[in-house]
């Protein structure tokens, strides 16, 4: 499934193994100069919010003229690079971070420097709810960054590849690349932050928990005061992350009320729901520069609970 869609003659080998499987042995040839990598086609992430791992054997044998850098990249059609992490000509591992909707990225020097010579095990963890890259090297977390350009777009147009810059002597080893995704679930958003008091607005808060949630009953509740020390629920351990105020009173005491509908339902066969907040008709202006926090949790039994969204009135 490797591509090497710029040079072709770049040398991929199969003499070195790391667990019994071949190997991608990616001899340099000197005279080679410029950007040069390898693609692989794996898909990563899916419109609704995921977590993605990717795993990767790594090493580098050393040789007179080390690389100017050498990395892993990831990009999706017609978005810039989402994720990359590369080891700089010293050794050491910098990751790509500040590259969110628009902002300039910059490197962030991690100060771990992977040592040459020896198999390393890389596994990098895309979360696309909290937008965050983080890499572990042999199971020790290295960094993180926040790399992504988001919303993503479709599945199809995605690749990841491994890429030299400036490549000297060494010799790149790859092996057992996997990818893996799954539900970050149960996770909450909302489609705008701000709302106005002076005229009447909407806003819809969505609910993702995943497949597994499917057809289950939820209650969507909400604070105005604060997501600490949160609520305990009955029978599970981890609190809901609102602090208990008059407007959570309100809210349990009016579900699917005028201002929050449906605040307990049931999600539908893939685990989401949406759900509507109003303010119905102008609001008082002493309002202003409140902020409201929601959050949800599963009822029959209670075994999950989500983040905390807020949305502050203007």
């Amino acid at each position: 499934g490797w591509v090497d869609p710029i040079y072709t003659n770049i040398t991929v080998q199969g003499q070195t193994v790391a667990n019994g499987q071949q190997a991608i042995a990616w001899d340099l040839a000197p005279e080679v100069a410029g950007f040069l990598h390898l693609r692989k086609n794996v898909p990563f992430y899916a419109p609704t919010p995921r977590i993605t791992e990717i795993d990767v054997m790594f090493r580098i044998d050393s040789g007179t003229t080390n690389s100017g850098a050498i990395g892993l990249f990831g990009q999706s059609a017609p978005l810039g690079g989402l994720f990359e992490w590369i080891v700089e000509q010293s050794g050491e591992v910098w990751l790509l971070s500040g590259r969110v909707f628009g902002a300039q990225p910059f490197w962030v020097q991690t100060g771990y420097y992977l040592p040459k010579n020896v198999w390393h095990h890389t596994r990098t963890v895309l979360d696309s709810t909290t937008m965050t890259m983080t890499l572990f090297v042999d199971g020790q977390q290295i960094g993180n960054a926040l790399p992504l350009d988001l919303p993503l777009p479709q599945l199809n147009h995605a690749f990841t590849s491994v890429y030299v810059d400036a490549p000297g002597d060494e010799r790149i080893y790859f092996d057992d690349w996997v990818t893996r995704e799954r539900d970050a679930a149960p996770f909450l958003s909302a489609n705008v932050e701000t709302l106005p008091v002076a005229a009447p607005a909407t806003a819809t808060l969505r609910l993702h928990a995943g497949t597994a949630m499917a057809n289950r009953q939820y209650w969507l509740v909400g604070s105005a005061t604060g997501t600490s020390p949160g609520i305990q629920l009955p029978n599970y351990g981890t609190p809901l992350p609102l602090t208990f105020d008059w407007f959570t009173a309100y809210l349990a005491s009016n579900p699917n009320g005028a201002y929050l509908s449906p605040s307990l339902a049931r999600f539908d066969q893939n685990g989401d729901a949406e759900v509507t907040l109003s303010t119905l008709a102008q609001l008082p202006s002493s309002l202003v520069g409140l902020r409201l926090r929601f959050a949800y949790f599963t009822l029959n039994p209670i075994d999950a609970v989500s983040n905390a969204v807020q949305i502050t009135l203007r």
